[in-house]
């Protein structure tokens, strides 16, 4: 393949290859002749000749002065040839200095270690959730090792988090529950490499976010009249959404089990909901859906009689089969994404000025609605796909005064 016209070859650092007689070492090369054993051939890490020429006649006269052990640990990678260089200009105390540095034992890089910590846990979900956390803490900090697992790093690690949509960083930081999730992790680790002897002092002090800092998130409700604008909005901009928003409003279901979760380089893509999935000719219409970041087991959620009509006469307009995603697409595309459905959703609440609005806000609407309808919390609690009922009353919870009337919807839960 061609290189497009006009663009610009990139120049590559020049190599220092020079024979030193005297040497003596074939370090990271195997020695064909007894030459090769003094031959010094290493990156200079720069381009220019010049410079190039700078940096051999310092190997050359370094080898003069028979300093071969500093030699030798620039072939071995101990440092680069710039901090040679450095300390060669600084005088022999920073070339001795440099030296004492290299003869120092190199502490174990976390990267490393991480693999031997994720094989001490059993559950595939979990492992994943830890090794994507724990592996972009070590991306902040470059390539530590265990002497820069410190709780400053940590800290301003935690305060340069910032909300990923679609695998792209936003200019918002992350929740305060998003953060102590994040903390645990990193705790969990900490305490594994000072049970094996890589940290002599465990370096965090395991604070948790003030809980009124970790809630704060938590949605408000819709007023009646908010939820009819908000999908008069949705009808202009994208009828053929108008479905999807509903089931996400009256069923409780995650954006990812309806459209999809996107592939990424270490999973696959995981598929939305399936027709098959959708029961709808029953007297009570429900939907089978599955959690895509938990480990609970499937669910059958209710939906309204007049909501199923609508999914129903969606399904038979797009001619879908069993096999099919509901809000799938043909060929190699998957049909709507969570940022298209994100973009749509972004401009019906800036229009209803609810700028606190988030998908995930009506997944809570959702458990309003059937608190406001009489269903018990336990019930709640297995169709939102909940471990526990204290974290469906944070989604069901509402005051007395938002006794609203509920949106228009034919079928009791």
């Amino acid at each position: 393949m061609g290189t497009q016209r006009g663009s610009k070859k990139r120049k590559r650092a020049k190599n220092i290859d020079v024979i030193l007689p005297g040497l003596d070492t074939a370090v990271g090369r195997v020695a064909k002749s007894e030459k090769d054993r003094d031959r010094f051939q290493v990156s200079s890490g720069v381009r220019t000749r010049h410079e190039l020429a700078a940096r051999s006649l310092m190997v050359k006269d370094l080898a003069r002065r028979l300093m071969w052990p500093i030699l030798k640990a620039r072939l071995d990678g101990r440092f680069s040839t710039e901090k040679l260089y450095t300390a060669y200009r600084g005088g022999d105390k920073a070339l001795e200095a440099l030296l004492n540095e290299a003869k120092a034992p190199r502490l174990p890089r976390l990267a490393k270690l991480l693999g031997d910590y994720l094989e001490t846990k059993e559950q595939k979900r979990t492992v994943e959730q830890i090794e994507t956390r724990i592996r972009r803490f070590i991306l902040y900090l470059g390539d530590p090792t265990t002497a820069d697992f410190t709780a400053q790093n940590v800290e301003r690690f935690l305060n340069s988090l910032k909300v990923r949509n679609g695998g792209k960083e936003s200019k918002r930081g992350v929740s305060g529950g998003t953060a102590n999730r994040y903390r645990a992790v990193l705790n969990g680790f900490a305490s594994w490499l000072v049970r094996n002897d890589y940290l002599v002092k465990h370096p965090i002090a395991f604070k948790s976010v003030e809980k009124r800092q970790e809630t704060r998130h938590r949605p408000p409700d819709l007023s009646p009249a908010e939820y009819r604008s908000y999908f008069a909005i949705l009808e202009k901009l994208r009828p053929d959404l108008v479905i999807l928003f509903k089931l996400l409003v009256h069923s409780g279901a995650d954006i990812g089990e309806l459209v999809g979760v996107t592939a990424t380089t270490t999973k696959p893509r995981k598929p939305g909901l399936l027709v098959r999935d959708c029961y709808l000719d029953r007297d009570l219409p429900r939907l089978r859906l599955v959690r895509t970041k938990t480990n609970t087991p499937e669910r059958q959620v209710p939906i309204p009689k007049d909501i199923a009509v609508s999914l129903q006469a969606h399904i038979e307009l797009k001619g879908l089969r069993p096999g099919d995603e509901v809000f799938g697409g043909s060929g190699d595309t998957f049909g709507i994404t969570y940022e298209e459905a994100a973009w749509v959703h972004e401009r019906a609440r800036i229009s209803i000025t609810r700028p606190d609005l988030k998908i995930k806000s009506l997944r809570h609407i959702a458990a309003i609605y059937w608190r406001r309808q009489g269903v018990d919390l336990l019930t709640i609690r297995d169709w939102l796909g909940h471990s526990t009922v204290s974290q469906t009353q944070v989604y069901a919870e509402f005051g007395p005064d938002d006794a609203w009337e509920l949106p228009a919807t034919e079928g009791a839960y």
